[in-house]
């Protein structure tokens, strides 16, 4: 049973551990930043607690740079999951693209890289307008 249970948590650990770490790290820096602003000033002084100061307004400007940041996370996690599916014999989406490419098969290859573009794409031309 506890064997079971390291072969599904030390796979996960391994792939998100770094981007946790680097998402609290960014979110506690800019919740500092944010919390000297004028309007979290007003806010106190209206007399609201800390809790809804911290909740309604300092986390909507906080998680602006979060956002911004997974999209390329989620690029991150997609070839960091080939990785991990071949260190603990995972069969998956990583396994079968590293097959593809040790037999050639190139449409395979073209069909996951120009999705994987395509995504991307849309992500950021969507993400330039709305700025």
């Amino acid at each position: 049973m506890v064997l079971y249970i390291l072969k599904r948590i030390l796979p996960s650990v391994a792939l998100s551990g770094y981007s946790i770490a680097f998402i609290a790290r960014l979110t506690r820096s800019k919740l500092i930043e944010v919390m000297k602003s004028d309007y979290i000033r007003t806010a106190r002084a209206k007399g609201l607690s800390r809790g809804r100061i911290i909740i309604r307004h300092a986390l909507r400007n906080t998680l602006i740079p979060i956002v911004t940041y997974l999209g390329p996370l989620v690029a991150r996690t997609l070839t960091g999951s080939f990785v991990i599916e071949k260190i603990f014999a995972i069969p998956g989406l990583g396994s079968e693209f590293v097959t593809t490419i040790t037999n050639r098969d190139y449409t395979v290859i073209l069909g996951v890289v120009g999705g994987v573009r395509k995504w991307k794409k849309y992500y950021y031309d969507e993400y330039n307008e709305t700025s």
